[in-house]
């Protein structure tokens, strides 16, 4: 009889964290229109505001945009106003060992697209996205052991799979695979 292997959880410090130069970044004066650059540039949906020590300060996703441009479209001079101005303080931030699993949690509790990953003196190590948590399900991780979904589930059932897995938070299966 052949065992399947032993797999360890998996952490978010993994393939799946946006790191280092594909991480959309800006300062708290970096002006609306950069902000709005940038927004294009990386079509990440959201912006990691730092200052010179790499400390994620606030954030700007679309929705934050949109709001200040409702808030602000009278403003001759909207599109050199910084962003320490209209960015968000109030975000979710994590540590890269926060599993994948508790990852898929937050992204359902809170209904947010985004997780900033920080260190313990909230130094910005990373960005994870939604649909990069459906990607490891749909295309697999495959030097992890973890078999690639697409060919066998719709797009659909991915979506079920993944909802079924955060079921399993804290649950003792007999056996289990990982």
């Amino acid at each position: 009889i052949i065992k399947a292997p032993q797999h360890q959880p998996h952490h978010l410090n993994g393939k799946m964290m946006i790191k280092n130069k594909n991480l959309p970044i800006a300062t708290k004066d970096t002006t609306f229109i950069d902000c709005l650059t940038i927004l294009s540039k990386y079509r990440l949906g959201c912006i990691c505001i730092i200052d010179a020590n790499n400390t994620l300060l606030g954030v700007l996703t679309d929705k934050d945009i949109r709001d200040f441009i409702l808030n602000n479209n009278n403003n001759p001079n909207i599109f050199q106003i910084p962003a320490s101005h209209f960015m968000n303080i109030n975000f979710t931030h994590v540590n890269a060992d926060l599993l994948v699993l508790d990852a898929l949690t937050l992204f359902n509790k809170a209904s947010f697209n985004h997780l900033f990953i920080t260190d313990e003196n909230k130094k910005l190590q990373g960005l994870l996205h939604i649909q990069d948590l459906f990607k490891t399900l749909k295309y697999g991780w495959v030097e992890k052991g973890m078999k690639a979904w697409k060919d066998d589930l719709s797009p659909m059932q991915i979506a079920q799979v993944a909802s079924y897995i955060k079921t399993l938070k804290g649950t003792n299966p007999p056996n289990p695979k990982a």
